[in-house]
């Protein structure tokens, strides 16, 4: 019954993070747009057409759908960074964690780096697979390259990786963990994480991102490597969407290279964790 407790309250925390989100994004909606609809009712008799029209003018207008992202992000960093830091986070004097040498913070952004060009090459070649789950997946993803650059660069290179990494390798892998054994905690709260995504292609590269991450947190004791590993996966998804613009990807050779470099981003990994002493039983503030 006490692992069912604990189970339980982790899906509650992940509802949680869903619920603020959309709190914080429908109240920073109603704010960007509220001029909009202003004017909308204002036509009287034609008011229903007025907020027909600015509903599609809202999602295709891929600033705002951005900007809304990130208050809805924003807000759930805000809750969760500080129910993580009051009642999971303890410091500790132990030497198992990572230190921030030039050369492992090199090898997390490589990391990153090779992790995003292997989910982009695979879901490359498996996407044309699933006809409508493809053309709807790309439909959610077309506002990357539709807002600022600046925007969507503080929303998925900051926001989300503090934000989500507080919720899922902060708060639910914590609290599993005092449950279960890390490995069922770790593909419990990659689950949850992928069903936060609310997409089926998201939610299942995420879940595999996502026991990643939670190896990451587990092993140096810290979350802020697994943000920064965070940071750099969403970040370079910009230099690929750059470099499939510039038909990059279509030469074999390309191909070979970036798979190759996949490969070594693994190498990279366990290299990185080997540099970490000794497992500690607590976990660091950040």
């Amino acid at each position: 019954m006490k692992k069912l407790a604990y189970l339980l309250a982790s899906v509650g925390m992940m509802l949680a993070a869903l619920a603020v989100n959309i709190v914080f994004t429908m109240g920073g909606l109603a704010v960007l747009v509220s001029g909009k609809i202003t004017d909308a009712l204002s036509q009287g008799l034609q008011r229903f057409t007025g907020l027909e029209k600015l509903l599609k003018d809202i999602i295709s207008d891929g600033d705002l759908v951005m900007e809304v992202t990130l208050i809805g992000t924003v807000g759930v960093g805000i809750v969760f960074v500080l129910w993580y830091r009051l009642v999971f986070a303890k410091k500790i004097t132990s030497d198992a964690k990572l230190s921030f040498a030039p050369r492992q913070i090199i090898s997390i952004v490589l990391i990153g780096v090779f992790l995003q060009i292997s989910v982009s090459l695979i879901l490359t070649l498996v996407l044309p697979l699933f006809g409508n789950i493809a053309s709807d997946y790309d439909e959610l993803t077309s506002s990357l390259t539709q807002a600022s650059p600046l925007i969507t660069a503080v929303t998925i290179g900051i926001a989300a990786p503090i934000a989500e990494e507080c919720v899922f390798r902060g708060c639910i892998l914590r609290t599993l963990e005092k449950q279960f054994p890390f490995f069922v905690a770790n593909i419990i709260q990659a689950l949850l994480f992928g069903l936060y995504h609310m997409n089926i292609v998201q939610g299942i590269y995420t879940f595999l991102i996502g026991m990643v991450f939670g190896y990451v947190v587990h092993r140096t004791k810290r979350i802020i490597p697994s943000m920064l590993l965070h940071a750099s996966l969403n970040l370079s998804a910009f230099l690929l969407d750059f470099l499939q613009e510039q038909r990059f990807f279509e030469s074999d050779i390309v191909t070979i290279a970036a798979m190759l470099g996949s490969a070594a981003g693994v190498v990279f990994f366990i290299l990185l964790i080997k540099d970490v002493p000794g497992e500690a039983t607590a976990y660091d503030a950040f």
